[in-house]
């Protein structure tokens, strides 16, 4: 890994994404980790991260979420204040130059929609780290939805069926589940999701 791809870039550029979020949206704390220890994480039958308390049980106030691009791990968590809207988070790393050249234009074909496409330049000057950032958007997306599904699958409500895939593009600051027969809008809707916002942030060879 060079220095570029450093933990502590990757780091110091999440710390700042978690402050401008714990400012805009309420949030009580956040803090994230790449090399460091971190408690144990346990994973639901989706597979999709979470923490237990020193109950046992989980820690629903604690938003967990994590990813992981070539040699790099991150975790990143979230707990939001009393009357914060955040109910649900995510976070995804992509490799820059899996969307330049060729291998970039196939990743697009099969990856990105119409409406992704045609909103992708709003993120960035860099064609490839437009569609990067807009592909990304979508597997944070589908991590943000796990926590509340979680609570809702272990109410005994049932189950959705939605991937990544699903999310796309509602404009340069909002993710949207109307992708393919928009099975994830339907879920969004029913778990109370009302809007998925977006930030976004380069790390050496990487984008957050």
């Amino acid at each position: 890994m060079d220095a570029a791809n450093s933990p502590i870039d990757i780091r110091t550029a999440v710390e700042k994404l978690l402050c401008t979020a714990g400012a805009r949206f309420g949030l009580a704390g956040h803090g994230s980790c790449t090399d460091a220890p971190f408690p144990p994480i346990f994973h639901d039958e989706r597979g999709a991260p979470y923490l237990r308390g020193n109950d046992g049980r989980e820690d629903r106030g604690l938003l967990v979420s994590k990813t992981d691009e070539e040699a790099s791990t991150l975790i990143a968590w979230v707990r939001p204040g009393g009357g914060s809207p955040v109910i649900g988070f995510g976070i995804d790393l992509v490799t820059l130059a899996d969307f330049e050249g060729e291998r970039g234009r196939i990743l697009v074909h099969h990856l990105l929609t119409r409406q992704d496409m045609r909103l992708a330049p709003e993120l960035s000057p860099s064609p490839a780290a437009a569609r990067g950032y807009a592909f990304s958007a979508k597997e944070a997306a589908f991590k943000a939805c796990s926590q509340p599904l979680r609570a809702w699958v272990d109410a005994g409500r049932g189950e959705f069926c939605f991937e990544a895939r699903g999310f796309e593009l509602a404009d340069a600051a909002h993710e949207q589940g109307t992708a393919r027969k928009g099975e994830a809008q339907a879920a969004m809707d029913a778990l109370g999701i009302s809007r998925i916002e977006l930030l976004r942030a380069p790390a050496g060879g990487l984008l957050i």
